[in-house]
Protein backbone atom coordinates (compact mmCIF):
# COMPACT_ATOMS: atom_id res chain seq x y z
CA UNK A 1 0.00 0.00 0.00
CA UNK A 2 2.82 2.39 0.91
CA UNK A 3 4.58 1.72 -2.44
CA UNK A 4 1.38 2.54 -4.32
CA UNK A 5 0.91 5.79 -2.38
CA UNK A 6 4.54 6.86 -2.92
CA UNK A 7 4.41 6.18 -6.66
CA UNK A 8 1.10 8.06 -6.88
CA UNK A 9 2.60 11.08 -5.09
CA UNK A 10 5.74 10.93 -7.24
CA UNK A 11 3.58 10.87 -10.36
CA UNK A 12 1.65 13.97 -9.22
CA UNK A 13 4.89 15.78 -8.37
CA UNK A 14 6.35 14.99 -11.79
CA UNK A 15 3.18 16.23 -13.52
CA UNK A 16 3.20 19.40 -11.40
CA UNK A 17 6.86 20.08 -12.16
CA UNK A 18 6.24 19.52 -15.86
CA UNK A 19 3.31 21.98 -15.83
CA UNK A 20 5.34 24.59 -13.91
CA UNK A 21 8.29 24.15 -16.31
CA UNK A 22 6.04 24.50 -19.35
CA UNK A 23 4.45 27.65 -17.89
CA UNK A 24 7.88 29.19 -17.20
CA UNK A 25 9.10 28.36 -20.69
CA UNK A 26 5.96 29.85 -22.23
CA UNK A 27 6.34 33.04 -20.23
CA UNK A 28 9.96 33.45 -21.36
CA UNK A 29 9.09 33.12 -25.04
CA UNK A 30 5.73 34.88 -25.00
CA UNK A 31 5.63 38.40 -26.27
CA UNK A 32 3.62 41.26 -24.89
CA UNK A 33 0.59 42.70 -26.61
CA UNK A 34 1.38 44.69 -29.77
CA UNK A 35 2.64 48.21 -29.14
CA UNK A 36 0.65 51.17 -30.48
CA UNK A 37 3.28 52.94 -32.57
CA UNK A 38 1.14 56.08 -32.79
CA UNK A 39 2.01 57.00 -29.20
CA UNK A 40 4.85 59.35 -28.28
CA UNK A 41 6.31 57.01 -25.68
CA UNK A 42 5.44 53.73 -24.00
CA UNK A 43 6.69 51.72 -21.05
CA UNK A 44 9.35 49.37 -22.34
CA UNK A 45 10.83 46.95 -19.83
CA UNK A 46 14.40 45.66 -19.93
CA UNK A 47 12.88 42.25 -20.72
CA UNK A 48 11.20 43.73 -23.82
CA UNK A 49 14.60 44.90 -25.09
CA UNK A 50 16.12 41.51 -24.25
CA UNK A 51 13.39 39.57 -26.10
CA UNK A 52 13.93 41.60 -29.25
CA UNK A 53 17.73 41.70 -29.18
CA UNK A 54 18.24 38.04 -28.26
CA UNK A 55 15.60 36.49 -30.49
CA UNK A 56 18.10 35.06 -32.97
CA UNK A 57 20.31 33.49 -30.29
CA UNK A 58 20.16 29.70 -29.97
CA UNK A 59 17.95 28.66 -27.06
CA UNK A 60 20.94 27.37 -25.09
CA UNK A 61 22.55 30.84 -25.22
CA UNK A 62 19.44 33.02 -25.03
CA UNK A 63 19.38 33.27 -21.22
CA UNK A 64 22.95 34.59 -21.13
CA UNK A 65 22.16 37.10 -23.86
CA UNK A 66 18.99 38.29 -22.15
CA UNK A 67 20.72 38.64 -18.79
CA UNK A 68 23.46 40.71 -20.44
CA UNK A 69 20.91 43.05 -22.09
CA UNK A 70 18.94 43.50 -18.87
CA UNK A 71 22.09 44.16 -16.81
CA UNK A 72 23.38 46.66 -19.38
CA UNK A 73 20.07 48.55 -19.40
CA UNK A 74 19.81 48.72 -15.62
CA UNK A 75 23.41 49.88 -15.37
CA UNK A 76 23.09 52.63 -18.01
CA UNK A 77 19.49 53.88 -17.94
CA UNK A 78 19.93 56.56 -15.27
CA UNK A 79 23.43 57.70 -16.17
CA UNK A 80 23.87 61.35 -17.03
CA UNK A 81 25.02 61.44 -20.60
CA UNK A 82 26.52 64.24 -22.67
CA UNK A 83 23.91 66.31 -24.51
CA UNK A 84 25.06 64.94 -27.88
CA UNK A 85 24.07 61.45 -26.80
CA UNK A 86 20.48 62.65 -26.45
CA UNK A 87 20.31 63.10 -30.23
CA UNK A 88 22.35 60.17 -31.49
CA UNK A 89 23.20 56.63 -30.55
CA UNK A 90 23.25 52.95 -31.47
CA UNK A 91 20.46 51.51 -33.59
CA UNK A 92 19.74 47.80 -34.19
CA UNK A 93 17.24 46.42 -36.69
CA UNK A 94 16.22 42.90 -37.61
CA UNK A 95 15.48 42.79 -41.34
CA UNK A 96 14.47 39.44 -42.85
CA UNK A 97 15.76 37.70 -39.69
CA UNK A 98 19.20 39.26 -40.12
CA UNK A 99 20.82 41.49 -37.50
CA UNK A 100 21.69 44.97 -38.76
CA UNK A 101 23.75 47.33 -36.57
CA UNK A 102 24.28 51.03 -36.93
CA UNK A 103 23.40 54.42 -35.52
CA UNK A 104 20.80 57.17 -35.56
CA UNK A 105 20.67 60.95 -35.33
CA UNK A 106 17.55 62.89 -34.46
CA UNK A 107 15.87 66.10 -33.45
CA UNK A 108 12.16 66.67 -32.77
CA UNK A 109 11.26 67.14 -36.43
CA UNK A 110 13.73 64.98 -38.35
CA UNK A 111 15.67 61.77 -37.84
CA UNK A 112 17.79 59.32 -39.78
CA UNK A 113 19.42 55.96 -39.21
CA UNK A 114 21.84 53.75 -41.06
CA UNK A 115 22.33 50.04 -40.35
CA UNK A 116 24.28 47.27 -42.00
CA UNK A 117 24.94 43.55 -41.72
CA UNK A 118 28.22 43.32 -43.63
CA UNK A 119 26.51 42.61 -46.96
CA UNK A 120 23.87 45.32 -47.19
CA UNK A 121 23.30 48.79 -45.77
CA UNK A 122 19.82 50.16 -45.11
CA UNK A 123 18.98 53.77 -44.38
CA UNK A 124 15.83 55.35 -43.04
CA UNK A 125 14.81 58.97 -42.66
CA UNK A 126 11.92 61.27 -42.04
CA UNK A 127 11.84 65.05 -42.13
CA UNK A 128 8.83 67.15 -41.15
CA UNK A 129 10.51 70.20 -42.73
CA UNK A 130 10.55 68.37 -46.08
CA UNK A 131 6.83 67.64 -45.85
CA UNK A 132 6.68 64.24 -44.15
CA UNK A 133 3.29 64.37 -42.36
CA UNK A 134 4.12 61.58 -39.88
CA UNK A 135 7.31 60.39 -38.17
CA UNK A 136 7.48 57.32 -40.40
CA UNK A 137 10.90 56.52 -41.79
CA UNK A 138 11.24 55.79 -45.48
CA UNK A 139 13.59 52.84 -45.63
CA UNK A 140 15.90 52.06 -48.55
CA UNK A 141 18.61 49.43 -48.75
CA UNK A 142 21.51 49.52 -51.18
CA UNK A 143 20.42 46.11 -52.52
CA UNK A 144 17.16 47.65 -53.79
CA UNK A 145 14.81 46.70 -50.96
CA UNK A 146 12.46 49.37 -49.66
CA UNK A 147 10.07 49.74 -46.77
CA UNK A 148 9.04 51.91 -43.87
CA UNK A 149 9.77 52.01 -40.15
CA UNK A 150 8.29 53.56 -37.01
CA UNK A 151 9.95 54.03 -33.65
CA UNK A 152 8.65 54.80 -30.19
CA UNK A 153 10.52 56.22 -27.20
CA UNK A 154 10.54 54.44 -23.87
CA UNK A 155 9.77 56.24 -20.63
CA UNK A 156 13.34 57.63 -20.40
CA UNK A 157 12.99 59.47 -23.72
CA UNK A 158 16.44 58.34 -24.90
CA UNK A 159 15.87 54.70 -25.84
CA UNK A 160 13.12 52.85 -27.62
CA UNK A 161 11.71 50.18 -29.86
CA UNK A 162 10.06 50.08 -33.24
CA UNK A 163 8.91 48.04 -36.20
CA UNK A 164 9.79 48.01 -39.85
CA UNK A 165 7.85 46.70 -42.81
CA UNK A 166 9.48 45.86 -46.12
CA UNK A 167 7.64 46.20 -49.43
CA UNK A 168 8.17 42.45 -49.91
CA UNK A 169 5.82 41.80 -46.97
CA UNK A 170 8.42 40.90 -44.35
CA UNK A 171 8.69 42.84 -41.11
CA UNK A 172 11.19 43.27 -38.30
CA UNK A 173 11.95 44.86 -34.97
CA UNK A 174 14.05 47.86 -33.96
CA UNK A 175 15.86 48.73 -30.71
CA UNK A 176 17.77 51.98 -30.22
CA UNK A 177 19.50 54.04 -27.57
CA UNK A 178 22.64 53.86 -25.44
CA UNK A 179 21.02 52.00 -22.52
CA UNK A 180 18.88 49.67 -24.63
CA UNK A 181 21.58 48.60 -27.09
CA UNK A 182 24.75 47.43 -25.42
CA UNK A 183 27.04 44.54 -24.81
CA UNK A 184 27.35 42.34 -27.89
CA UNK A 185 25.03 44.57 -29.87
Amino acid sequence: MLDTTCSSVQGRIKRSLWIIGAALLASCSASRAPVDLNLVFVEVTPMDYARILCRLEPMAERHTCMTSVIDHYREHRNQDRPLMEAVDGPFVAFIDDQLYRGSYVSNPFAAAFSVGNGRSVCRGRYNAFAGDPEPVFRLRCDDGREGRAQILLDQTGRNGIGRLWMASGSSGDIVFGHAAVGGAF
